[in-house]
């Protein structure tokens, strides 16, 4: 997921860099770890939540299926490229 982000982290450093301020620098980037960390959290738990109520053959079908999806999706913005 990271490496799919591009310039996204670039953009993060706008902000700090416009603030002037070191003070807001640091409670920009304190807010934006600690905002970022917990949507990541809850992303797990709900993805976690998700796998325990799925069969075991339902959950290795799916897995394959996403796979196959996120190859496919590669080769299509490869070949795009």
């Amino acid at each position: 997921m990271h490496g799919a982000t591009g310039a996204g982290s670039l953009l993060l450093f706008l902000p700090v860099l416009g603030s002037g301020s070191l003070g807001h620098s640091l409670l920009y980037l304190g807010a934006f770890a600690v905002g970022s960390t917990l949507a990541m959290a809850a992303l797990t738990t709900l993805i976690a939540r998700a796998g325990q109520r799925l069969q075991a053959q339902t959950l290795s079908k799916l897995r394959q299926s996403m796979a196959a999806a996120s190859v496919v999706l590669a080769l299509v913005l490869w070949l795009r490229a």
